[in-house]
């Protein structure tokens, strides 16, 4: 894989090609793609011919692949990358390697000009390159970012059709690609395929999988592979132990994530902030509340720090089951902390519910936070506790707050 530079060489040699045509700068972002195509514009067609373009000008050097690759990285878009790609090869220029190949099929896949990337593809052995695996990947898994299920498994299969060899990591991506759209039934049948071929399931091919059972709600499904692997003797990672928990905490059987928490554990696998994150959140969504603070106080004590969606996560759950001073000491570490939540409304939230217990000063200190932290204060966040501190006869403190909203230009909306 070629390093993306823009070296003065590199440079130099760009400028001195395209000094036979009106250019308009010099900069290799701008020369790279769009004099390319003023050249092709304002160039007579003979000028298309690379022996004509050296009898014009001798000096005109070769391109090489680090100037062609990075051309196509640097352009601005798939258009002008495919009128550069075509142009350099027509004019004979340059001869196209393995590697702006690789490069123009990922620039077009993510454009999703699929059709062209196809079509370049498999006129690689025309041009005497040889196909490899890497480069169907690279296909497949664009046709999935998108969606296009069935042209990701025409490609795989088309693979199998010209001898390319198929390996875990074009079975695995395949995987990844029909898993994410629903289509366990086919995952099972391509999994059996695989092992049909000799190929033998790595630790990252069951996570696929199993992930992709979960996500279909396939709970049973996901469970036999998770024993399946074992089986197999291939020892479930930190990655499988997290999908595991994940997927029996989405649907709402947080005992049997526990479980597989307990036994990650037992396995001296360290949970991350993410399986702590998960089984919190797990806890908090089935009303246990408690465990999840337990869980918060035993991740800090292993040194795992949590981050603003554990935060987040378990304020939304203390607001829920109105424990509002374990809401109010969240709070407060997660603004010594500087951390802000993942959504600007739990503030909201807090306050409304810090008010409905009938604290106001934890509803006040809910505003200080957000200026501590920098979250733009709105009109409902002062109505909700100018309406509180009335009912309560605070007047001093509505007197103090409505010279905030002053200073702020606030201005608060007729209430109906």
């Amino acid at each position: 894989m070629y390093h993306i530079t823009t070296s003065r060489s590199s440079h130099f040699k760009l400028s001195r090609i395209f000094t036979q045509f009106p250019l308009k700068s010099h900069s290799l972002c701008s020369l790279s793609v769009e004099n390319v195509e003023l050249a092709q514009r304002t160039a007579p067609e003979s000028l298309n011919d690379k022996e004509t373009i050296k009898q014009r000008s001798p000096r005109v050097p070769e391109f090489d692949n680090q100037i062609v690759y990075n051309v196509l990285h640097s352009a601005r878009n798939s258009e002008h990358a495919l009128r550069f790609f075509r142009w350099v090869e027509r004019s004979g220029l340059f001869k196209h390697d393995r590697e702006t190949h690789y490069k123009i099929i990922e620039v077009l896949g993510q454009a999703s000009k699929f059709n062209h990337a196809r079509c370049i593809l498999l006129e690689m052995p025309k041009k005497g390159l040889e196909w490899d695996e890497d480069l169907f990947v690279l296909l497949i898994d664009s046709y999935g970012k998108v969606g296009i299920v069935q042209e990701s498994v025409k490609l795989f299969n088309r693979m199998e059709e010209l001898g390319v060899e198929r390996t875990n990591k074009s079975y695995d991506t395949l995987f990844k690609v029909i898993m994410r759209r629903g289509r366990y039934m086919m995952g099972k049948r391509y999994f059996n395929k695989m092992l049909s071929e000799g190929l033998v399931p790595t630790v990252h091919t069951y996570n696929v999988l199993i992930w992709g059972f979960f996500l279909s709600l396939r709970v049973e499904t996901a469970n036999r592979f998770f024993e399946d692997m074992k089986s197999r003797e291939i020892m479930p990672n930190a990655v499988t132990y997290n999908t595991m928990i994940n997927g029996y905490c989405r649907v709402k059987k947080v005992d049997e994530a526990e479980k597989y928490f307990v036994e990650m554990k037992e396995r001296n696998i360290n949970p991350s902030v993410i399986t702590y994150t998960t089984m919190i959140k797990g806890y908090v969504g089935n009303g246990k509340v408690d465990q999840g603070l337990r869980l918060l106080e035993e991740m800090k004590s292993c040194g795992i720090k949590p981050n603003a969606i554990t935060y987040s996560t378990l304020l939304l759950g203390l607001c829920d089951y109105e424990h509002m001073s374990e809401a109010r000491t969240n709070l407060k570490e997660m603004t010594e902390k500087h951390i802000s939540p993942t959504d600007d409304s739990i503030f909201l939230r807090l306050m409304s519910s810090q008010c409905k217990v009938g604290d106001l000063d934890a509803a006040l200190d809910v505003l200080k936070a957000m200026l501590r932290l920098s979250i733009p204060t709105e009109a409902g966040h002062y109505s909700l506790l100018l309406e509180h501190f009335c009912k309560a006869g605070v007047y001093d403190r509505v007197e103090k707050l409505l010279d905030k909203l002053i200073e702020k230009e606030i201005i608060l909306g007729q209430q109906s």
